[in-house]
């Protein structure tokens, strides 16, 4: 009783008002077993003797990865096993994702902490069966570096086609801005395409000896200034890739090399190399597996060569652990060590090589959103665009003396009745990944990350890599598995054949063509895409009158002495509607590409009889008076590199109403020579019914006769 007695005094001093004036008499009321209980409850420290209101800003809640506030104007999402709050920026999550969460609450999030894969003190006392969420085996390393800066990495990925899913997992995840491979065992049969990463161009150089070992791949992103250096790639018989990294304000020499294990030549070649590039450029970086451990005698010998032109290695930790070795072979060497604002290895298990990794502080291109506008055709309601199309004023056309206003008021209302029904909006286009990926896998490659750190921790213990390896090739058997399956489905849903080799394509991947830097006239470097274009088009467009130039005429010849008046003539052009409707159905795809006036020929197709209807004045104007629309003559140009060369080839994409026009006078001089007589039966191609294929066909046939007279 004097304890809860000098527990009420404490609690009376800090109480002001009549509150003081209830102590008393609520101390006289008071039961001797109930004030017993009173005492004890008060003295366990479960009741605070003035608590005063409880908010949330007196017990705000805490980031469980910065260990920082959670405000309220903070975009922060509770994590689902620990109940706590995360920044979305420590938890790696996006704005999209964010966005997401809120508008449909049975999604599950697991935070950074309660995914982190753990390691028991008593590795072979641990269950590695218990079970694992769907986490990322790349946590640890976005947490470190995310941070500002050039990211690069480099693997020896020991194979790359049998492991390019993991390859584009790890793009896909980490978004390296550059990422050197080595030991790709690829050789000459191995097309880009097979190789092709979405948002990511590559260079390459394989082994050119009897076997395919060895060789080196560098992924970079598509939005970086980059030049292909093959001058130096093929220099010195090493095997190496390099490229130049034009940035805002410096250029980057950037390569990636590997050592075969026996090669005791590469030190000369290696030096020389680096006498040839150490004076062209202050900006040096190299990566790769050199085989050499620095922690020997090869690893000395390496890194005193790279002293010599001031490069210095930035990888401290073994970048190979096995339960017979521990060595530091794969080095990120730099002639600007102050650039370098963190760099250190990760095992993600990928290979038997660690990932190592770098962030230079400098200055990149960030890669902008791709925006394309997107037609909702699936909304449309066609009958009543058709209807509205046959109502349409097209004689207004017919009106107007100029065949540029003609085509002009034809393309101003079919445009403006398609806008009516079609809905556009603009999207942002995403890169595809793994799409067979799914959170079984993920889970078992959280598994295989988990065995692997208990095996690196006690690598004596053979039983533990054991376990590691056979997780290892579970995994790589899921992941083949779930993309055979994912395809074997695309392959069964495809109900023709353009389906079906649509599919074909899409397997074998297909590598984007992409133009890098180049020189112009004047032999200065463009590297802006705009100028680019406007290079290319003013190359493009002036050719021939520049070959013209070249060419000196011959007066004495008269061109016209062999022309002569061919019998019959062809009649008048008559264009009606059904022509032009049939030229639509042979000439217009629902798949090809629209051309400056940006009319897709799927809207075409949808307006049927009445957008022929319309075209019939523009085209019977164009006969009548022998000319042509201007704006028809107009084309979208781009550059497509040509195979195996680096110069480009360019590919016009015109108004599909020009080609329709195109198809129709077509049709009309093929009637002519076909009726006329005028057609050589010799002619093969380009005619109904005399293809190639069908030449072939009817030469073999003919050999075939001469055969048996013989």
């Amino acid at each position: 009783m004097g304890a809860f007695l000098k527990t009420i005094e404490l609690w009376d001093t800090h109480v002001v008002g009549s509150f003081s004036s209830l102590v008393s008499p609520f101390i006289q009321t008071l039961r001797p077993v109930f004030s017993f209980q009173l005492s004890r409850l008060l003295e366990s420290g479960d009741v605070c003797p003035n608590p005063g209101p409880t908010t949330a800003a007196h017990n705000p809640a805490m980031c469980s990865v910065c260990k920082k506030t959670v405000a309220k104007t903070h975009r922060a999402i509770n994590c689902d096993s620990c109940q706590k709050w995360c920044h979305i920026k420590c938890g790696g999550v996006t704005a999209q994702d964010y966005r997401r969460f809120q508008l449909e609450e049975e999604i599950s999030w697991i935070c950074p902490i309660c995914t982190m894969p753990t390691v028991l003190s008593q590795p072979c006392l641990g269950r590695v069966d218990a079970p694992t969420r769907a986490s990322e085996v790349f946590t640890d390393l976005k947490q470190i570096t995310n941070t500002h800066g050039l990211k690069i990495a480099h693997i020896n990925i020991n194979g790359l086609l049998n492991k390019m899913s993991e390859i584009k997992y790890l793009l896909q995840e980490m978004r390296f801005d550059i990422l050197g491979l080595t030991e790709s065992h690829l050789n000459n049969n191995t097309d880009n395409g097979q190789l092709s990463v979405g948002g990511y161009n590559l260079v390459r150089k394989d082994r050119t000896c009897d076997n395919s070992w060895g060789g080196c791949v560098m992924y970079y992103k598509e939005c970086l200034n980059v030049i292909q250096r093959d001058d130096i790639s093929s220099k010195y018989d090493l095997e190496q890739v390099w490229i130049e990294l034009i940035l805002a304000s410096r250029r980057l020499l950037l390569g990636t090399l590997y050592r075969p294990p026996t090669d005791n030549q590469f030190f000369d070649k290696f030096h020389s190399t680096l006498d040839d590039l150490w004076l062209k450029r202050s900006n040096i970086l190299i990566m790769g597996d050199f085989n050499s451990n620095i922690r020997s005698s090869v690893g000395r010998r390496l890194l005193k060569v790279a002293r010599n032109v001031g490069l210095e290695n930035v990888i401290k930790e073994p970048t190979r652990i096995t339960e017979f070795s521990n060595t530091t072979i794969d080095l990120i060497l730099t002639s600007n060590k102050s650039k370098v604002k963190l760099a250190g290895c990760y095992d993600p298990g990928i290979s038997d090589h660690h990932l190592i990794y770098a962030v230079v502080n400098l200055r990149r291109q960030k890669s902008s959103p791709v925006i394309k506008e997107v037609t909702d055709f699936k909304n449309v309601n066609c009958e009543l665009l058709r209807q509205d199309l046959n109502y349409a004023p097209w004689s207004i056309c017919g009106i107007f003396d100029d065949i540029d206003d003609v085509a002009w008021a034809w393309e101003s209302l079919y445009k403006g009745i398609l806008n009516d029904h079609l809905k556009t909006r603009k999207v942002k286009a995403r890169t595809n990944g793994l799409k067979w990926m799914n959170s079984s896998i993920r889970k078992e490659m959280n598994r295989r990350y988990a065995l692997l750190k208990r095996a690196q921790i006690n690598p004596k213990n053979p039983d533990l890599w054991k376990q590691y390896h056979r997780q290892r090739n579970h995994v790589t058997k899921l992941m083949r598995d779930a993309e055979a399956l994912y395809w074997k489905d695309k392959f069964e849903n495809a109900n023709s054949s353009g389906d079906f080799w649509r599919v074909v394509r899409e397997m074998q991947g297909k590598a984007k063509p992409s133009v890098g830097a180049i020189r112009n006239e004047n032999e200065n470097i463009i590297i802006n895409a705009k100028d680019k274009a406007e290079s290319f088009n003013q190359f493009f467009s002036t050719v021939g009158e520049k070959l013209a130039d070249v060419i000196i005429p011959d007066n004495s010849f008269n061109i016209f002495h062999h022309i002569y008046q061919v019998s019959p003539t062809i009649e008048p052009l008559k264009i009606n509607s059904q022509k032009i409707k049939r030229a639509f159905d042979k000439c217009v795809k629902p798949g090809k590409g629209s051309g400056p006036d940006n009319l897709s020929a799927r809207g075409l197709k949808l307006g049927g009889d009445a957008v022929a209807v319309g075209l019939s004045y523009v085209m019977e104007e164009s006969s009548k008076t022998s000319s042509f629309p201007s704006q028809w003559k107009l084309s979208k140009v781009r550059a497509v590199p040509k195979r195996g060369n680096s110069s480009e080839r360019p590919i016009s994409l015109l108004n599909i109403p020009s080609k329709v026009y195109e198809g129709v006078i077509g049709e009309a001089i093929d009637c002519h020579f076909i009726d006329g007589g005028i057609s050589s039966q010799s002619q093969w191609g380009f005619k109904s019914g005399r293809s190639t294929e069908f030449l072939m066909l009817h030469l073999t046939e003919a050999w075939r006769h001469v055969n048996i007279y013989l």
